[in-house]
């Protein structure tokens, strides 16, 4: 894999940690960028969503936060149930978006955007930031599979 940092540098990465049901990856790599803090959310927190999208150039998106929902689907197989926490954002967000970051004002990542609405107003859905801790809490240090592609 090759990261391409918003500022053009670009550098190998390995995934190191992988979780099919919250569709979630962690990569290492040798860029030498500062660790962003873990945050809880609350309803009205406002911040940006570091996004690339339609996979174009990077384009932070402005979200508030409004409700947190507890939804039930399927893993990225269509194979196993999952349970999953989610944050309904009010932020126009487009493909390329999913994975980025969500962070509020005062720099702590509150989740992963996933989702986004494509009738009624704009509307996002990010994975609460306890699923990403529950992934970085999990042992990685040398490079993990990922299981096949889907479409």
């Amino acid at each position: 894999l090759e990261l391409i940092a918003t500022d053009g540098t670009r550098a190998n990465a390995e995934v190191v940690a992988f979780d099919p049901q919250v569709d979630l990856a962690l990569l290492s790599t040798d860029l030498n960028r500062p660790v962003l803090p873990l945050a809880a959310s609350n309803k009205g927190d406002a911040g940006l969503v570091m996004g690339f999208p339609g996979g174009g150039p990077f384009d932070p998106s402005p979200f508030v936060v409004g409700e947190e929902l507890h939804a039930t689907g399927l893993d990225i197989y269509d194979r196993n149930e999952v349970n999953r926490e989610l944050l309904v954002l009010s932020s126009d967000l487009a493909p390329g978006d999913s994975g980025s970051a969500v962070i509020r004002s005062d720099g702590g990542v509150i989740a992963v955007a996933v989702s986004f609405s494509q009738v009624g107003p704009p509307g996002a859905y990010a994975l609460d930031q306890r699923q990403l801790a529950d992934l970085l809490s999990k042992p990685h240090g040398s490079a993990v599979a990922t299981g096949p592609c889907t479409s």
